[in-house]
């Protein structure tokens, strides 16, 4: 059937690069929202001792970004303002994280996130707290929303 083990190989490889690549290209990339727009997305963040996941929305107006993230209950885990130069101020943050050594925690790996994603990146590490945080596009959500949709993030 085959002549050697590098054709094999080969033809192994071009099956496998054939099979994958529109996995690759049919993948939604995320993508920062644009100024004015609000986008929506599937968002979890994993740690040594659990992971939390949801939906993360963000809302980008001209001076900042605002997000919240709620998980699959419809429990608003954290709400949050980011300003252009990056620091975050949190909102609310549910009874269950809201620890003082929860908080700055918190804020610096959604800075880190929304760091990541300005970057295009989908993942943000964080391996000093072995905390990984990654985005995917929302299945249901559309591209993008402008401000006047009537779902407005809390102020």
């Amino acid at each position: 059937m085959f002549r050697s083990m590098p054709e094999f190989l080969r033809l192994n490889s071009l099956l496998l690069f054939f099979l994958l690549l529109p996995a690759g290209v049919l993948s939604q990339q995320v993508v920062f929202p644009s100024a004015g727009t609000q986008k929506t997305y599937n968002i979890v963040m994993r740690a040594e001792k659990g992971a939390v996941s949801g939906v993360c929305v963000l809302a980008n107006d001209s001076d900042s970004i605002r997000g919240a993230v709620v998980n699959e209950f419809g429990l608003t885990l954290v709400a949050f303002v980011s300003s252009a130069g990056g620091s975050v101020r949190l909102l609310s943050v549910a009874a269950m994280l809201d620890r003082w050594y929860i908080r700055p925690v918190l804020e610096s790996e959604i800075g880190g996130m929304l760091a990541a994603l300005r970057d295009g990146h989908d993942t943000y590490t964080d391996s000093r707290r072995g905390i990984t945080v990654s985005l995917s596009p929302a299945d249901d959500a559309p591209e993008e929303q402008s401000d006047g949709s009537g779902d407005e993030l809390p102020e």
